[in-house]
């Protein structure tokens, strides 16, 4: 059968790198959640010690996300139908898929925790009434008397700002592509990785400089005698740094707007192995590729945060989150330089709620066809994108009312979400000797052999992440 519906691989390096995008659209995603506050908030509880586990947890979800991108190429379809193919019970969809939805909702709550974030921060840089900058100020009074139960407040200044931030975002995603996510993610990953390590760099001209002692501290296996509080919160933080259990599900829709899959043309055209093979080669260099842009940059805030924030024992939570994150840069350019750092986490958090609801709005649209309420066309897929990327941001701003704590809705979506990968993993490793055509990827024994490693940490991980929230929750 001849078909012109291709478009031949690219072959240079140069070419290839012009072919990148997906993994670099969720690569600015997760360094909003995943590496400002997550990463940050671990090393402030934990110092040096949790360093090893959270770069484990960057780097081992790869091979994953290099099954369920194959899977595409072979059936031509998402991750939320590749889910609801593997075995196991079944009520209406397959048990995975009630555990997405069950995810799904604390995952629209870390929504809002990331436009929270944002917020804080035009609150503080634009301050409408000023009454949040009055809360931070009557906190550290409250701080200084050691109050055991703060006073009740209410702030519309972050409220009002949300309001702002959301209706923005609805506006921009209105159209529903991609192009235009893709170049703003590009620009923005590189950006802020260059940043980032700049300022890791200016440590060394400060009191707050690495030291050998704190480099053998982080390589020294001391994460298993942490203490469980930094623990809880490292374990939590794994399910959304580097490739989390939604980005590694929602990778694939980024991947298929691109085209790589379609490009390489209907399964019975001729030559289609040649091209899907090439055009496979250039998901693996996309998603390697982002890889190490977010595990670099994961490794940059967590050395900063280790070394300003755990000594002198600040740990951004609650109201304060962002005014806390802000004393990070205060050792290298001084407090002057505060409303510089505020417009650089709008940025970010910006960024990050606007990829997080683009990314959500294209998965939650695939769920509404795999639960068959409707989203049967391509047209009316187009359309549920963008209802759900008017309604994630409306249910964002209302978790962030209801719970005003951006740290805590953050973080609670990142359990879900470190529970969900062992399930990932196991949908990867029934593709990889079951559904995914071999031909593709090519897998041999080393590839094979970090999958399974990568499934057994994911296991542990899962295992380790209940038992440590069921601790805390009962202390």
């Amino acid at each position: 059968m001849k078909d012109d519906s291709y478009r031949a691989p690219p072959k240079t390096f140069w070419e290839i790198a012009g072919e990148l995008g997906p993994g670099f659209v969720l690569a600015v995603g997760v360094m909003g959640s995943g590496e400002v506050i997550g990463t940050t908030k671990t090393a402030a509880e934990a110092g040096w010690s949790l360093l090893l586990l959270i770069l484990i947890g960057c780097v081992i979800k790869v091979p994953i996300q290099l099954q369920f991108g194959s899977f595409a190429f072979t059936s031509g379809k998402g991750t939320i139908d590749a889910l609801n193919e593997i075995p196991g019970p079944r009520l209406h969809v397959r048990w995975a898929v009630w555990f997405w939805v069950l995810m799904q909702i604390t995952t629209v709550m870390q929504l809002g925790g990331i436009l929270h974030g944002a917020s804080q921060a035009l609150a503080m840089l634009l301050p409408i009434t000023g009454d949040y900058v009055g809360l931070l100020a009557a906190q550290e009074g409250w701080d200084a008397q050691a109050l055991g139960a703060k006073p009740a407040y209410m702030t519309w200044d972050d409220i009002t700002w949300a309001i702002v931030i959301a209706g923005i975002v609805m506006f921009l995603l209105r159209g529903g592509g991609y192009a235009i996510v893709e170049r703003f993610s590009k620009y923005m990953a590189i950006t802020f990785t260059f940043l980032t390590f700049c300022c890791v760099g200016a440590l060394q001209l400060t009191d707050y400089r690495i030291t050998w002692s704190n480099i053998e501290t982080a390589f020294s296996l001391n994460f298993l005698h942490s203490g469980q509080t930094g623990l809880a919160t490292a374990l939590a933080t794994w399910g959304i740094i580097g490739m989390g259990a939604t980005d590694l599900i929602g990778y694939v829709y980024w991947m298929i707007e691109k085209g790589y899959a379609s490009n390489a043309g209907p399964s019975d055209a001729e030559g289609w192995l040649d091209r899907a093979r090439g055009w496979a080669r250039v998901m693996v260099w996309d998603a390697r590729t982002a890889a190490l842009a977010y595990t670099f940059a994961t490794v940059c805030f967590y050395v900063i945060a280790a070394c300003v924030l755990h000594p002198q024992n600040l740990n951004p939570s609650g109201m304060s989150m962002v005014k806390t994150l802000s004393q990070m840069y205060v050792p290298f350019f001084g407090a002057w330089t505060a409303p510089i750092f505020l417009l650089g986490i709008i940025s970010v958090l910006f960024s990050c709620f606007t990829i997080g609801t683009a990314t959500h709005s294209r998965v939650q649209a695939a769920a509404v066809r795999t639960f068959k309420l409707g989203a049967a066309t391509e047209e009316k897929r187009v359309w549920w994108v963008k209802m759900f990327s008017i309604a994630l941001p409306c249910m964002a701003v209302f978790f962030l009312v209801v719970f005003r704590q951006p740290v805590f809705l953050i973080l609670i979506a990142g359990v879900f979400q470190s529970i969900m990968l062992p399930i990932l993993g196991f949908a990867a490793l029934y593709f990889r000797y079951r559904r995914n055509d071999q031909r593709i990827l090519r897998s041999g024994w080393l590839s094979d052999t970090a999958l399974w490693i990568c499934e057994a940490c994911l296991i542990c991980a899962g295992i380790w992440t209940i038992s440590t929230f069921v601790w805390k929750l009962s202390h």
